[in-house]
């Protein structure tokens, strides 16, 4: 995992706090609206992965998290290990899918003969929520962040 650190600390230099991975960052009575989430912005797994720590560890709550994923359209599911004699890494996940997703067939032709002759799929942006089939928080027994991930529903995991 030598190079994941290399991108999140890109991705950390380009989104440094909270404010710079929402689109209206005024605060009023209630302070940050976190539904204002740039899912537009990001160019990069890192970005949406420390953007997403972000509002996790604000939001400090794996309910409260899922109540945000809910509130950005996308549906949630919940998995909880047992914790009897040995604590595992984590205690629980969090993924949420999202509705965006476009699945691609995943045969060889598919991957590496047809991007050859249609270029649409390289011109096209990187949108986040059409490229990625889910995000994943990982929690601690004690409601700590073990991980965030983007999860992808392609071939070329």
């Amino acid at each position: 995992m030598k190079y994941d650190r290399v991108f999140i600390k890109d991705a950390a230099e380009k989104y440094p706090e909270i404010t710079t991975c929402l689109s209206d960052t005024k605060l009023d009575d209630t302070g940050l609206n976190l539904l204002n989430f740039r899912w537009g912005d990001f160019k990069t797994d890192a970005e949406v992965r420390i953007c997403l720590f972000y509002v996790a560890d604000l939001l400090n709550s794996s309910d409260r998290m899922k109540e945000w994923f809910v509130a950005q359209g996308m549906p949630t599911h919940t998995f909880r290990i047992s914790t009897l004699n040995q604590p595992p890494f984590s205690a629980m996940t969090l993924t949420a899918r999202s509705p965006e997703y476009v699945s691609r067939p995943c045969s060889l032709y598919a991957v590496f003969v047809a991007p050859l002759f249609d270029g649409s799929p390289w011109r096209r942006e990187w949108k986040v929520r059409e490229n990625a089939s889910g995000f994943q928080i990982a929690y601690l027994i004690d409601d700590r962040i073990a991980g965030v991930t983007v999860e992808r529903g392609s071939c070329l995991n």
